[in-house]
């Protein structure tokens, strides 16, 4: 938690609500402009503006995914292999390169944020940011007021974030306010998936939806595509509709079926994401936003 601690120290992490200097005292943190208190539990900043709207969202669809994502803490390795197997997406070569070209090749002290980031850290350099403390979350925050000083942060990683927030330009303008100028978000969002409240779901976007929305924040797209293809969206849907809509001896039946031809079918998604039109039913799209050097 060192780099958390000297972020607070050199004034680039602040508090959400004022963007005031934090002062560390012993574990709590003081805003200097309110003197609001905000709690560090077990090395990681408690920066919700507010607790109660926090617990309120967390708890929302039965808290489903809160307990989902504390219970990965606790899933053996094989488990995790094999749930990474079985969800193995086979996104497109172009959003593999996008994402390494934002965050592979910033100094060692480049600033760069997962919103939404955890349980998992997709790149060694990204601070998560997510709304509770699961595992590997290093700040709890609100992506609606992200807790950094303006114009400090490198670059930015977003990915099936947009779609569980009500207000999805806000949190965007939130990403370009931190941004220094010439600074790169990376986000990947839902298009055609099915309803999964993580711990709600409010719309997803077409590529051109993806694309606006970046740009009335004052973001210019540098590039936009398919991330996961057609056919994961098509499998999964299948799956999804034998979970819900069918009897248990139908689902018992056809069910193993249709995971053995979506594995098997899964990888020609490598072929058809390299089509223009493959975000016509694409699973995800991806983009690659800038801030303007300028601003």
């Amino acid at each position: 938690m060192s780099r958390i601690y000297s972020q607070i120290d050199a004034s680039v992490i602040v508090c959400p609500l004022t963007s005031a200097r934090l002062v560390r005292t012993g574990d709590t943190l003081v805003c200097l402009e309110t003197g609001r208190n905000y709690e560090i539990i077990k090395g990681v900043p408690i920066l919700f503006p507010d607790i109660d709207t926090q617990r309120a969202y967390i708890g929302e669809n039965k808290g489903d995914m809160d307990s989902e994502y504390r219970s990965m803490a606790k899933v053996g390795l094989f488990r995790k292999w094999l749930n990474r197997f079985l969800g193995a997406d086979f996104r497109s070569e172009a959003s593999i390169k996008a994402f390494s070209a934002v965050f592979d090749g910033l100094s060692h002290d480049a600033i760069c944020l997962s919103i939404g980031g955890g349980p998992r850290r997709e790149h060694p350099q990204l601070i998560n940011i997510n709304i509770s403390n699961y595992e590997n979350v290093d700040i709890v925050a609100d992506a609606y007021a992200i807790p950094y000083a303006s114009g400090t942060v490198d670059a930015v990683f977003c990915e099936a974030v947009l779609e569980h927030l009500e207000f999805p330009d806000k949190a965007v303008c939130e990403m370009f306010r931190v941004l220094k100028r010439g600074g790169k978000v990376y986000a990947a969002t839902p298009f055609l998936q099915w309803y999964h409240g993580y711990p709600n779901h409010f719309q997803n976007f077409t590529l051109t939806g993806h694309e606006r929305l970046f740009k009335r924040a004052g973001f210019s797209v540098v590039e936009s595509g398919a991330c996961v293809g057609p056919i994961f969206a098509i499998t999964t849907f299948n799956m999804c509709f034998l979970k819900l809509y069918m009897p248990r001896f139908v689902r018992l039946i056809l069910g193993p079926l249709a995971i053995l031809i979506s594995l098997i079918i899964r990888p020609f998604d490598r072929i058809i994401n390299k089509s223009p039109l493959a975000h016509v039913l694409a699973s995800t799209t991806y983009l690659v936003a800038q801030k303007p050097g300028d601003q």
